[in-house]
């Protein structure tokens, strides 16, 4: 299955206002089944009719993401579209920097006469192209 370029960001409107990415047609297929809050209306029935169609091949990935979106707009449901390239290297940034950190934290002396050592994204920049030693 074709992962979408864009990616649908639906902002889920419970407790915890959570967010849910949308990547390609068997996500959009399972939120319709699953989680949709209301399980009626045109924009729906053509959300739901385009996705089937698009898994079978007989309708274009992006009939189906308009139509998902199309459905969204129907159901009140706001979302974002993402690039999925941006969003995809966010969340491994994101990652390296929270494992950084917790590294960071943990190899951080209790007493440390010299000052706490930086990451290396608060690090300053060389100003030449040689190494420091």
């Amino acid at each position: 299955m074709e992962d979408w370029d864009k990616i649908i960001v639906l902002q889920l409107k419970d407790p915890k206002q959570q967010t849910l990415p949308v990547r390609d047609v068997k996500d959009a297929a399972r939120i319709l089944l699953g989680k949709w809050p209301r399980k009626q209306g045109t924009g729906y029935r053509q959300a739901v009719l385009s996705c089937s169609a698009a898994l079978k091949g007989s309708a274009s990935q992006e009939t189906a993401q308009s139509s998902f979106m199309a459905a969204a707009m129907e159901a009140a449901i706001p979302f974002e579209v993402k690039d999925r390239f941006e969003t995809e290297i966010a969340a491994v940034c994101d990652a390296i920097f929270q494992e950084e950190s917790t590294a960071f934290a943990l190899a951080a002396p209790l007493s440390d006469l010299d000052g706490p050592t930086l990451p290396f994204w608060q690090k300053p920049l060389p100003t030449s192209g040689r190494l420091a030693r």
